[in-house]
């Protein structure tokens, strides 16, 4: 079996994890994970499915749902467009984001999405986030791989400090997430 053709096995099954082709609106990849926004969350597989597959991990929040794959990604991703009868991964848009609103939206995942963030303030070069449980949010060095402009994080018991390329804009796109999250 060549290796492409085992990246499309793959994808296939992550598209039948995930509900099925006419269950996914749109997916794109981070670093080491796909992000899907599905139609219909209950057509999806229990997490179990995706960890066969080989996904490190699997979680779902409303319609969007991310699974973690590694390294290999972007091939998944790759074939996943192909199966799909999508446009190049080169042509999607992060959720039809602007880069800061990119690195929002990433950002916003690394904090343990809507239930965890209870405020989003800035000051000076560093976003302050009051959330519900630290323990959600992810620790630095996963941020900095991301690659987002992370240069340094804090957390001061719920109070989590993120020092970050161009604070004042990445707060406003977070809390347009938050107010769109919260209709």
């Amino acid at each position: 079996m060549t290796v492409q053709h085992n990246f499309r096995n793959i994808a296939d099954s992550y598209i039948e994890a995930l509900g099925g082709k006419a269950n996914i609106e749109s997916l794109v990849n981070c670093a080491t994970r796909i992000r899907v926004i599905v139609k219909d969350p209950a057509k999806m597989k229990p997490n179990f499915a995706f960890l066969r597959i080989g996904a490190i991990s699997a979680s779902l929040h409303g319609n969007f749902a991310q699974i973690v794959i590694g390294l290999d990604v972007p091939q998944v991703l790759e074939a996943m467009h192909s199966r799909l009868d999508l446009t190049s991964p080169d042509s999607l848009d992060e959720y039809g984001l602007t880069p800061n609103g990119e690195r929002a939206r990433i950002l916003y995942e690394c904090l343990g999405l809507p239930d965890n963030i209870q405020r989003i303030t800035v000051s000076g070069s560093a976003i302050i986030v009051q959330v519900a449980d630290p323990e959600w949010v992810d620790p630095y060095d996963v941020m900095l791989q991301l690659n987002i402009g992370v240069k340094h994080l804090t957390k001061r018991g719920g109070q989590i400090r993120i020092e970050i390329d161009q604070a004042t804009a990445v707060a406003r796109e977070l809390n347009r997430l938050m107010r769109q999250t919260r209709k």
